[in-house]
């Protein structure tokens, strides 16, 4: 897995704390860990942004010991930050493309979906 750049961390390190902010001001018991996976199936994903409610991680069988999900009602909210990046050749002028527009928006998306419809999945482009 590559290591993401300084301006997708950005984005991200951005993001969570507006979304910490509102947590607070909501009252909301939701966590956002640093690290933690979702296993919708057999796949297992890091999200770039995470919330985990709590109350329900005591039926998380993969949690204590592996910081890991597979419960819907554990995520209200995922968050995957789509990178882009510069592609050229000597025929064509550079080109915006989106790094792994596969994996961000068709597989995780997908395996999003099939852990449980209510888990809202936030693509953001930057």
């Amino acid at each position: 897995m590559a290591l993401p750049t300084g301006d997708h961390e950005n984005v991200v390190g951005f993001l969570t704390v507006q979304l910490g902010f509102q947590l607070l001001q909501m009252g909301l018991p939701y966590r956002i860990p640093k690290t933690a996976f979702v296993k919708p199936n057999e796949s297992i994903y890091i999200p770039d942004i995470i919330l985990i409610n709590p109350n329900n991680l005591v039926n998380e069988p993969l949690w204590r010991k592996q910081s890991t999900v597979t419960k819907a009602v554990s995520v209200p909210l995922v968050v995957e930050v789509v990178s882009t990046a510069v592609a050229s050749s000597r025929e064509t002028r550079p080109t915006h493309c989106l790094t792994n527009w596969r994996d961000d928006y068709h597989d995780k998306f997908e395996d999003y979906e099939e852990m449980g419809r209510n888990i809202p999945h936030n693509n953001v482009l930057y």
